[in-house]
């Protein structure tokens, strides 16, 4: 379940998940690599930071038992994909918890659609 990009919650939901924790940030991030296939793109896309999309997929590779996320092998390479441990991750993500933010981005008067 694809949701549209809000502006950054006050509250977050962070779940064990894979090995790992993840959380809406994390969430969204990885939405938008599988959309887009670029990290660049993607923390555009996020509106976040491409330092902190970089830091969040570090994070991700470190204490998720299996990658998230494979770049392209091409040097300095900003192409990057979703493995299947990822896409399921985040599928499930948002199955679980899509429904608690569209409720919070409904009450929410600074969410940005």
């Amino acid at each position: 379940m694809k949701m549209s990009i809000a502006a950054r919650p006050t509250c977050c939901i962070k779940v064990n998940a894979a090995g790992g924790v993840l959380g809406y940030r994390m969430a969204v991030l990885l939405d938008e690599i599988g959309r887009l296939g670029s990290l660049s793109q993607a923390s555009k896309a996020a509106r976040i930071d491409l330092e902190h999309g970089r830091e969040l997929v570090e994070n991700m590779k470190i204490s998720f038992w299996e990658p998230l996320v494979e770049f392209d092998n091409h040097a300095g390479s900003d192409h990057i994909r979703l493995t299947r441990l990822g896409n399921d991750t985040v599928n499930w993500y948002w199955q679980k918890f899509g429904t608690t933010w569209s409720q919070r981005w409904k009450s929410a008067p600074n969410i940005i659609d």
